[in-house]
C-alpha cells in the first residue's frame, strides 16, 4: 500500500517523515550556512547540499534520553548525551532553537532558517 507523509498536515505536531512507513529523522546542511550556523558544511562540497535521513529506531537502539525542553537543558554541566550535544553545540558558537515544549511541528526542523536561534522556521512543504 502506497503511503504519502505529505499529503497529511505536516506542519502538525503528529507529523513525521516516513519511507516505507518508517518514520525517519531529516535534516539539512547547505552551503548558505555560515561557520556559526550548526548547519555548516565546513566548506565541504561547497556546491552541494545534504539531506541526512535517519531512522528514529537508530535513537532508540542508542538509548537517547527522551526530549526535554530547552529550559531544562543543563548547560553548565550535562547529566546526559543531550544535554552535551546541546552545550557543545553552543559552546562552539553553532547553537540551535531547541523548543521550550516537546510537543512541537518536526517539520520545522528539517530545512533550518539562516539566523537558527531569531527567523522563524522554514515551511518548505508550502508551495510559493
Amino acid at each position: 500500500a502506497k503511503a504519502n507523509c505529505l499529503a497529511r498536515r505536516v506542519a502538525g505536531r503528529g507529523w513525521y517523515f516516513q519511507f516505507a512507513r518508517e518514520p525517519i529523522f531529516v535534516t539539512t546542511f547547505a552551503p548558505c550556512y555560515d561557520e556559526t550556523h550548526p548547519r555548516y558544511q565546513f566548506q565541504q562540497h561547497p556546491e552541494s547540499c545534504f539531506i541526512l535521513f535517519q531512522p528514529e529506531e537508530s535513537f532508540l537502539r542508542h538509548d537517547l534520553p527522551n526530549d526535554k525542553p530547552r529550559s531544562q537543558t543543563n548547560w553548565e554541566h550535562p547529566v546526559d548525551v543531550r544535554d552535551r550535544i546541546r552545550a557543545n553545540f553552543r559552546r562552539h558558537g553553532r547553537e540551535y532553537r531547541i523548543p521550550e515544549t516537546t510537543s512541537y511541528p518536526p517539520a520545522e526542523f528539517i530545512v533550518a532558517p539562516l539566523d537558527a536561534l531569531k527567523d522563524p522556521p522554514v515551511q518548505f512543504w508550502l508551495e510559493r
